[in-house]
C-alpha cells in the first residue's frame, strides 16, 4: 500500500526538470542539511544523529567526487577533487573528535563552493537565452537525466 507524499512528489518533479548544475546544487543543499544536523547531534549529545548525518554527508561527497569529469573539467575539476578529499578527511576528524567547530568550518566552505555553482548556473541560464554566451558544465559528468536523480543514498 503506497501513500501519497506531496513533498516527495515535488522533489521528484524538481529533480526531473533540473539542469545539470541545479542537480549538483541540490546535492550540496542535502550535504549542508546533513552537516547542520550532525552539529545539532553534537550539541544535544545524540550520537546516532551525529553519526548518521556525517555518514550521509560523506555519501554526498563521494557522489559529487565520483561524478567529476576530470578530462573536461581542467583546473576546476582538480580543485574540486582536492576539496572533496579534504572535506571527507575533515568529516572523519569531526566524527572522531565530536567537533562541532570542525563541522561548522566545513559548512562555511561548502557554502562558498555551492555559491560558485550558483554563479555557474546563472551563466548557464544566461547562455541559453537568445544572444547569450553558450555556457556549459564540463566539470561534471552531469547530463540531464543523469544518475543524480536516481540516487537514493
Amino acid at each position: 500500500m503506497s501513500s501519497y507524499d506531496p513533498k516527495n512528489t515535488y522533489l521528484e518533479a524538481d529533480v526531473a526538470s533540473a539542469n545539470p548544475i541545479r542537480l549538483v546544487i541540490m546535492v550540496y543543499d542535502r550535504l549542508l542539511l546533513d552537516l547542520q544536523k550532525a552539529v545539532d547531534g553534537i550539541h544535544s549529545g545524540d550520537i546516532e544523529l551525529r553519526t548518521q548525518n556525517i555518514k550521509h554527508a560523506m555519501e554526498c561527497v563521494d557522489h559529487l567526487q565520483a561524478n567529476l569529469n576530470m578530462e573536461a573539467g581542467g583546473e576546476a575539476a582538480k580543485f574540486l577533487w582536492r576539496f572533496y578529499t579534504r572535506l571527507r578527511a575533515k568529516l572523519l576528524e569531526a566524527q572522531m573528535k565530536q567537533s562541532a567547530n570542525t563541522l561548522k568550518e566545513q559548512i562555511w566552505l561548502v557554502q562558498q563552493v555551492r555559491g560558485e555553482w550558483e554563479k555557474g548556473e546563472r551563466q548557464l541560464i544566461a547562455g541559453s537565452e537568445p544572444g547569450g554566451a553558450n555556457a556549459s558544465a564540463p566539470v561534471l559528468n552531469a547530463e540531464p537525466g543523469c544518475s543524480v536523480s536516481a540516487w537514493t543514498a
